[in-house]
């Protein structure tokens, strides 16, 4: 297990460079004037600081029993632990609060925390991602439960293994993935590197999944961030530049290619190959050569494997180095790349049983708001018979008593055809159901909102009156606007556990920043784009 582990070698990461918009919890609920921070109700003199500032949830150790220490870092320390009623392991992050002498937590220890949470939720749910299950906290400490991987991390494999062609590309399939389904969402990783990837289990065969988004932040389309943050030896040369985008995420994606196609790092030359030498030996290096070697050593792309390896390889892994980004392709276009797709697994025609797994993952990164929104589009187009004949099909496999609900379980039962492990399996539908309380039944609307492709369906002549009338649904005041009121009663039934969650699902779809969503904010934020295609996320399919 290897959350944060990474964090005891060099890596460049300014804090003070995470913009405030990112985490408007902060500016709402806490002052940090003169490095303080106090938490609105829960403010005390500074004597006796409050218990809880952050609004997580408390009872971890009711909930959990700690288990061995699996990896420890500058910012965060991991366990394996086990959840004390369902007996399932999972691993806790558990990150120390960094106080002033007189009790007060840390201002930049608080943003990271909290800027950290608020990027796994804007992730979602995916299987290219550990799943994080829920944030505790106490009087010392923060809590992530995430997924557990026990497989280890890639870079160990790096070293002891000799990837084919075959299994290298599956690999970097998997990292551009997870790249391509952050950038979608408008977070650029920043620290792409094999320590930051671990697989789900020791198997051979086992999925890798990205597990540390401490160094991420959000970068929109057109916009260029300056500080430098990530790992050295995996950072872009415009990253050194300072003034970069999701491409440079790319790069690093690039050098994890090159390294499990030929064990070592790409840099040649006099200066390079002492870098590629000293990093490999686990010799320190100092930053100024690592630097020099990305902006200016050559790339070997002639020594051995790759006079035996095949022509698409070579042809992505230069690609993803280009040391101009403009030159580079984008996460989603490397994915279509002739080395990662073979033509016996041509996707372009899958069926809905064959994309299951993809359309549930899928419908897990959206946001809750437009879970819910969905569900609520999706009840009123349920009666259109014939437009979701296929659906309907698969929907009465499960419900052959003709309920209108499908049980939990034939869900379950029917995704034991993919290769998924059983948390994999509860994690697909835990998104599935708007209220968990419903005797682990599942309606038909809600089965609609995840499996629905929502592009075809907005090229209905109704798709706006549909639109408005979830609209309505949600303005429950009658305002003419959706607002935090209105949203804590949706969301939460009127009090959130998750700090920030109404403004964050408010921040989503608010594009004039005026603290309310209107009808047309609200019609836009629910329209799909490219970046909802299906062949972003696995397949699973057995093989």
């Amino acid at each position: 297990m290897g959350f944060s582990c990474s964090y005891g070698r060099h890596q460049y990461h300014h804090l003070s460079s995470l913009r405030a918009s990112s985490v408007p919890y902060l500016s709402h609920k806490a002052d940090l004037r003169h490095g303080k921070f106090r938490c609105g109700a829960q403010a005390a003199s500074s004597t006796h600081p409050p218990k809880r500032l952050f609004g997580f949830a408390g009872g971890f150790s009711s909930d959990y029993d700690l288990g061995k220490l699996v990896g420890q870092g500058g910012f965060g320390t991991v366990y394996s632990a086990v959840h004390k009623r369902t007996g399932e392991r999972r691993a806790v992050k558990r990150m120390l609060k960094r106080r002033s002498p007189d009790g007060w937590l840390d201002p930049l220890f608080v943003r990271r925390i909290l800027h950290e949470v608020d990027i796994y939720n804007h992730i979602g749910h995916s299987l290219n991602t550990a799943y994080l299950y829920r944030v505790y906290e106490d009087q010392d400490h923060v809590d992530l439960v995430l997924e557990l991987c026990s497989g280890g991390e890639l870079w160990s494999r790096i070293q002891v293994n000799h990837y084919t062609e075959q299994e290298a590309a599956k690999l970097v399939r998997e990292i551009l993935r997870t790249l391509a389904q952050c950038h979608a969402r408008g977070i650029i990783m920043r620290d792409v590197k094999p320590s930051n990837f671990l697989f789900l289990s020791e198997h051979p065969d086992a999925p890798l999944k990205a597990i540390d988004f401490g160094m991420a932040t959000y970068c929109a389309a057109g916009q260029k961030l300056s500080d430098k943050a990530g790992s050295p030896i995996y950072l872009a040369p415009e990253v050194l530049r300072q003034s970069y985008d999701q491409r440079a995420d790319i790069w690093g994606a690039g050098v994890i290619a090159y390294q499990l196609l030929t064990g070592r790092l790409p840099f040649s030359g006099e200066e390079g190959q002492e870098v590629s030498d000293r990093y490999m030996a686990k010799q320190m290096c100092p930053t100024r050569d690592t630097n020099r070697a990305t902006l200016y050593s050559e790339l070997d792309f002639e020594r051995p494997p790759w006079d035996t390896s095949s022509a698409d390889a070579r042809e992505l892994v230069q690609s993803l180095l280009q040391r101009d980004p403009k030159q580079r392709p984008s996460a989603g276009d490397a994915l279509h790349h002739r080395w990662l797709n073979p033509a016996e697994d041509d996707s372009s025609d899958r069926t809905l049983s064959g994309s299951i797994v993809q359309r549930l993952q899928r419908f897990g990164t959206y946001g809750r708001l437009k879970q819910a929104a969905l569900r609520k589009v999706a009840h009123s187009i349920a009666a259109d018979d014939a437009a979701l004949m296929d659906l309907q099909k698969a929907f009465a496999q499960m419900d052959p008593e003709g309920t209108g609900t499908i049980r939990y379980a034939s869900v379950s039962q029917a995704l034991q055809e993919f290769d998924l492990s059983e948390p994999e399996r509860d994690q697909l539908m835990a998104d599935l159901v708007d209220n968990m309380d419903t005797a682990g039944q599942i309606k038909y609307d809600e089965w609609l909102a995840a499996m629905l492709d929502w592009k075809s369906v907005q090229d209905s002549s109704e798709w706006h009156d549909w639109i408005e009338l979830a609209f309505k649904a949600f303005d429950i005041d009658g305002s003419g606007s959706i607002g935090s009121e209105d949203l804590q009663a949706l969301l939460c039934g009127g009090q959130c556990m998750v700090p920030d969650e109404v403004d964050a699902a408010i921040r989503e779809a608010d594009l004039d920043g005026d603290g309310v969503i209107n009808l047309q904010e609200f019609e836009e934020f629910l329209t799909s784009n490219a970046n909802d295609a299906l062949d972003l996320f696995e397949t699973r399919l057995k093989h």
